[in-house]
């Protein structure tokens, strides 16, 4: 069975919407004779963001025999909890977006250590990410350049264009685009959820046609 570092950092016990894609790509790995071993935040960052909690997809991949492993995201809660008591978040945020750009932007980092350990002890022979959060995307770029392993980059939304996404400024966007292409050149494959995602990419250039694709969500 060909292994498969599979990096999430939404994952069960993680509930919501974005967690579902993650759950059947899983899923769809093993069923074609994959092995997917999950690397995903702690369930003390899970907590901590007050997110959703769901553990009946956990019971049915744990009948699977799917490794998941946890590395906390290095966050750091308590300042951050601090700044927002005293109204001074904005200022963090905008002074210092590089380290404060999503969420579990310190993830990366902490969690390198544990990709590369796992794909000698194991033997992994593909790197596959499901963003968003697009940390999943800046940690497997990071562990496709120290280890040459060939990666699927599957993106459920556009970063950049993210309806939902907020900047503090339009500097801040332009470099958020510019570490989008520069971690969509480092992809081996693209995945995308719909036809109109992978006509977006193609237009921007951020990819070739040969090595974008469309999985839909459902499939």
């Amino acid at each position: 069975m060909k292994k498969v570092l599979f990096i999430a950092p939404n994952f069960p016990p993680t509930g919501g919407i974005g967690v579902q894609r993650s759950i059947a790509l899983v899923k769809g790995l093993r069923a074609r004779g994959y092995d997917p071993i999950v690397l995903t935040v702690s369930l003390e960052d899970i907590m901590r963001i007050k997110a959703k909690w769901d553990e009946e997809p956990l019971k049915e991949l744990e009948t699977l025999n799917i490794q998941i492993h946890r590395v906390h995201s290095g966050q750091p809660y308590r300042l951050i909890e601090r700044m927002i008591s005293w109204r001074l978040y904005r200022v963090l945020w905008t002074l210092a977006y590089p380290w404060f750009w999503e969420r579990f932007s310190f993830w990366p980092k902490h969690a390198l250590s544990k990709a590369l350990e796992l794909i000698k002890k194991e033997g992994i022979e593909l790197i596959y990410s499901s963003s968003a959060p697009y940390t999943a995307m800046e940690l497997a770029s990071h562990v496709k350049k120290k280890t040459e392993i060939k990666w699927v980059n599957d993106i459920r939304d556009p970063w950049t264009e993210h309806f939902g996404w907020v900047w503090p400024s339009k500097l801040h966007w332009f470099w958020s685009r510019w570490k989008e292409r520069k971690m969509m050149a480092d992809s081996d494959e693209i995945v995308v959820v719909s036809p109109e995602m992978k006509r977006y990419y193609l237009e921007r250039s951020l990819c070739s046609k040969e090595h974008i694709h469309v999985i839909t969500n459902g499939y």
